[in-house]
């Protein structure tokens, strides 16, 4: 039934269309924030499929997403991921598959299970789609081959009632270009995120980013979420979230977002 269930969802996300024109503005590319701190379990590997709707001064937006993490050791996991945006803006839709992007989070110190501890965390962004999609893509069909990469910490804890990651993590831009409407530029993360257990199966969450720009500009960004665990496979998040930088630095106003997680080999 829960298979059923994933499967429906999946159908109507993929037929969703858009409705507001404009141009895209903004200080950095968009960042996948409601994938940006996942379940933590120990499975072998699994899959994630997302569907977020953001809306923005300049236009809105349809994203698919697609996701694959796995685990290198006990020590080590990591996780691929594509995202295909659909976007609305003046004189009709844009549409394809954005930039790539790999993470991975390493364990300096902490218990076996990595539910608690401190982690080195790296992120790589790799640019692969057209620079005709901003902000979701910059720069390849430009020439722009260098991706960004990121490193830092992240701190997690955790009890019986209450979950909570924290991250700092400093990213080079692999092309910067501050001549246009949406500037690329190398910027410091730091991020939180605490989760409230409700239910047995069922958990609310916060989190918050605060993106501090090489120069002038910064991103506030809020995010609120509800995760319920279908079985002991299969999970759903829904996010929904702003971002409250000024009007001329934020990449978009508003989102919505629902996430199926499946792990192949759970051991949770």
């Amino acid at each position: 039934m829960n298979r059923s269930v994933f499967l429906l969802f999946l159908a109507a996300f993929m037929t969703i269309d858009v409705l507001c024109p404009g141009d895209v503005s903004g200080k950095g590319l968009y960042l996948d924030l409601p994938s940006y701190y996942q379940q933590v379990d120990t499975s072998g590997s699994g899959l994630a499929v997302s569907e977020t709707l953001i809306n923005a001064a300049g236009f809105d937006a349809s994203i698919i997403g697609l996701s694959i993490p796995f685990r290198l050791n006990s020590r080590t996991s990591g996780r691929v991921g594509i995202l295909y945006p659909v976007i609305h803006l003046t004189g009709g839709y844009k549409h394809g598959f954005a930039d790539g992007a790999i993470s991975f989070l390493t364990r300096v110190s902490g218990d076996s299970t990595n539910t608690s501890g401190i982690f080195f965390r790296g992120e790589v962004r790799v640019p692969v789609g057209s620079g005709s999609l901003k902000p979701f893509s910059f720069r390849s069909s430009d020439g722009g081959i260098y991706p960004d990469l990121g490193g830092g910490l992240e701190f997690r804890t955790e009890n019986p009632m209450m979950k909570l990651r924290s991250a700092a993590v400093y990213t080079f831009s692999g092309q910067k270009d501050n001549t246009g409407d949406l500037v690329t530029t190398d910027y410091f993360t730091l991020s939180g995120r605490i989760e409230f257990a409700i239910s047995g199966r069922l958990s609310f969450s916060g989190s918050v980013f605060v993106i501090d720009f090489d120069g002038p500009g910064y991103r506030e960004c809020y995010l609120l979420g509800i995760r319920y665990e279908m079985s002991d496979q299969m999970e759903i998040v829904f996010t929904g979230g702003i971002d409250a930088g000024s009007e001329g630095d934020r990449v978009f106003d508003s989102l919505a977002s629902i996430v199926f997680n499946l792990d192949f080999l759970p051991s949770r």
